[in-house]
């Protein structure tokens, strides 16, 4: 069984999704250790559950983690994938596996467990997928930028019953009303959808003003297109990404 925790927590709006966070070039760099398939694993990690993880086509590096955070138990190792981002597994070889995003920013919190002693190849699709949440979190950036609303959480899927790609992301602006924004690529529309917010009802969404404020263009009468070019840059930077492939490899259920 896989369970999800929330991305982030409900609540006043404060900082948005694209909050910077530096990081140099050792942070992504992947050093030398033991090679085993697509998986560079360090010394002092070299287990046999961490080898079942290569076993299983893992792509990345595993090193110990030697961080201070309560919430990460002792004797968890890190993944560090090819784009950089850092997940602390644990729980590896027992009934229940944790992976966790390592990060700094509430908004980008995230963990999932797989309990009842998953397997390898379970473990290593959590760990694919929560680095693909990160990935498509870092592609958001380069199609849209917080201003008077705040991106909270986004994603990248594909539908299962059409086979079409679509992306979205959930928004807050500064009444504390939460809304998601929808787009789908294969009919180039893109909506909005309320969600919650501190009044008896949500007010309407003017999709002009949202795009002109995240993509910094005049959208006014023409959010359609200002949206669909901001989301063919984020699928143009994520079709890069292996987890992009998986996807568009998956068979599409025929009725």
């Amino acid at each position: 069984m896989t369970t999800f925790r929330n991305r982030q927590p409900e609540g006043t709006p404060a900082g948005g999704q694209f909050a910077s966070t530096p990081k140099s070039e050792s942070d992504v760099a992947l050093a030398a250790g033991t090679g085993t398939g697509g998986l560079d694993i360090d010394y002092d990690c070299n287990t046999e559950e961490v080898r079942a993880l290569a076993r299983a086509g893992l792509q990345g590096r595993i090193t110990p983690y030697n961080g201070t955070d309560e919430d990460i138990p002792a004797g968890a190792v890190i993944y560090t994938s090819h784009e950089g981002h850092e997940l602390a597994i644990s729980g590896l070889g027992g009934e229940e596996v944790e992976v966790r995003v390592v990060t700094d920013d509430e908004h980008r919190s995230f963990r999932m467990t797989h309990g009842g002693y998953p397997r390898a190849e379970e473990v290593v699709t959590g760990i694919e997928f929560a680095a693909w949440r990160e990935d498509v979190t870092d592609a958001f950036s380069v199609g849209f930028t917080d201003g008077q609303n705040e991106v909270r959480e986004t994603y990248f899927d594909r539908n299962i019953e059409t086979g079409e790609f679509f992306a979205g992301m959930t928004l807050s602006d500064q009444e504390g009303n939460w809304f998601t924004v929808e787009h789908d690529y294969g009919t180039g529309e893109t909506s909005a959808t309320p969600e919650s917010g501190p009044g008896a009802e949500m007010p309407k969404i003017d999709l002009d003003a949202v795009m002109s404020d995240l993509t910094g263009s005049d959208a006014s009468g023409n959010a359609q297109t200002v949206a669909a070019a901001a989301f063919a840059k984020i699928r143009n930077r994520v079709e890069g990404y292996p987890f992009y492939n998986k996807l568009a490899a998956a068979q599409i259920p025929v009725e």
